[in-house]
C-alpha cells in the first residue's frame, strides 16, 4: 500500500529504538521507522500499514489514497536545493549563476493557463492581420473577426511553399 506525505523526506518513529547499556547489560534494542523518499513510501507489511494508519499524524502529515496518485505532487518540495553555479578565474568569482525555480502550478490551473492563452494568441493574431491589410489596401481593408486556431493549423516545413529569389551578379565598373 502506497502512503504518500506533504514533505520530500519524512521519517516517522513507530516505535522507539532504546540504546544499549553496558553498564546494567541491557542490549540495544531496535525501533521501528518509516522513511519516504521522494514523498512517497510503498509498505507490503500489514502489521506495518496497521500502525501506519493508527499513527497522530496520519491524514494530517502523510496520507494513504486508494487511487494511488500523489494528492501532494503539486505542492511538494523538491528534496535537492538549488544550486548556486558560479565560474571563477584567476581565482576570484566571476560571474555567478543562481537558477530560478519553475514556478509549479496545478494541473487546473495549467489547462486554465493553456485556454488563455490560446485565446491571447487569437486576438494578437487577429489584430496584426487588422493591421497588415490596413496598410496594405489603405482605409478600405475588411477587419477579421474570426482566425483559425493557430496551435491546430500548424504549417509543416514540408507543407510552406519554397521561395525563389533570383540572384543578380552586378559589375562595378570604374
Amino acid at each position: 500500500m502506497k502512503f504518500f506525505s506533504k514533505n520530500s523526506n519524512l521519517r516517522i518513529v513507530l516505535k522507539h529504538g532504546i540504546p544499549a547499556e553496558p553498564i546494567t547489560g541491557r542490549s540495544a534494542v531496535p525501533g521501528v521507522y518509516v522513511r519516504f523518499e521522494d514523498g512517497m513510501v510503498n509498505v507490503h507489511d500489514e502489521e506495518m500499514i496497521k500502525s501506519l494508519k493508527n499513527h497522530p499524524r496520519f491524514n494530517i502529515d502523510f496520507v494513504c489514497d486508494e487511487s494511488q496518485t500523489d494528492p501532494f505532487l503539486v505542492s511538494r518540495s523538491d528534496s535537492e536545493p538549488q544550486h548556486i553555479m558560479g565560474e571563477v578565474q584567476y581565482g576570484g568569482i566571476v560571474k555567478r549563476n543562481v537558477p530560478q525555480g519553475k514556478p509549479k502550478l496545478s494541473p487546473e490551473l495549467e489547462k486554465i493557463v493553456k485556454e488563455e492563452a490560446r485565446k491571447m494568441a487569437k486576438e494578437i493574431l487577429t489584430d496584426i492581420l487588422n493591421k497588415s491589410k490596413a496598410k496594405e489596401e489603405g482605409s478600405k481593408a475588411e477587419e477579421v473577426t474570426e482566425i483559425i486556431d493557430p496551435v491546430e493549423e500548424i504549417i509543416t516545413p514540408a507543407q510552406k511553399p519554397k521561395k525563389t529569389i533570383s540572384k543578380k551578379t552586378v559589375s562595378k565598373e570604374n
